[in-house]
């Protein structure tokens, strides 16, 4: 960040922080996880990163932004759609201060409560096994409970 002259990590370089924590993750695991990246044919429409495990897929976007929007969360419900039963939550990292859930099934989270030093692997599969409907309180550390309330997490 001090070569970009940024407090911040923004676009490419926080995209690549992200990856590099999801290949870490993906190398300690003892079962297979895939990452990979999602995008239409012939479109725009893309998502910066997908895991792949036996139980299912995880869509992660990661957006640069401090509030992220409903219209950030797009491709993630895009992708959802495609893939049905077999798609998670989708999970929005962004720069902000707020765990929250922008659509029923698009948690926000800050990248850097998600990417902490020495723990996350435990984070990526809290966050990989995001499970829906409503219905009991959420079962997460580090992730702000308020924020999840009503929403199961397991690992």
């Amino acid at each position: 960040m001090h070569i970009a002259q940024e407090h911040e990590p923004r676009g490419a370089h926080l995209e690549n922080l992200v990856l590099s924590d999801l290949l870490a993750w993906r190398d300690i695991r003892l079962d297979h996880a895939g990452i990979f990246h999602w995008r239409t044919v012939g479109s725009e429409e893309e998502v910066d990163f997908v895991i792949e495990t036996a139980d299912g897929l995880l869509p992660i976007e990661v957006k640069a932004t401090a509030r992220p929007r409903l219209g950030d969360a797009s491709n993630l419900r895009l992708f959802r759609q495609e893939y049905g039963e077999q798609a998670r939550s989708g999970l929005l990292l962004h720069t902000g201060e707020d765990v929250e859930w922008i659509t029923p099934d698009v948690l926000a989270v800050p990248w850097w409560r998600v990417l902490r030093s020495g723990t996350a692997g435990r984070a990526f599969c809290d966050a990989a096994s995001i499970k829906l409907p409503v219905s009991s309180p959420a079962t997460v550390s580090g992730l702000g409970r308020e924020a999840l309330e009503g929403r199961q997490l397991r690992v």
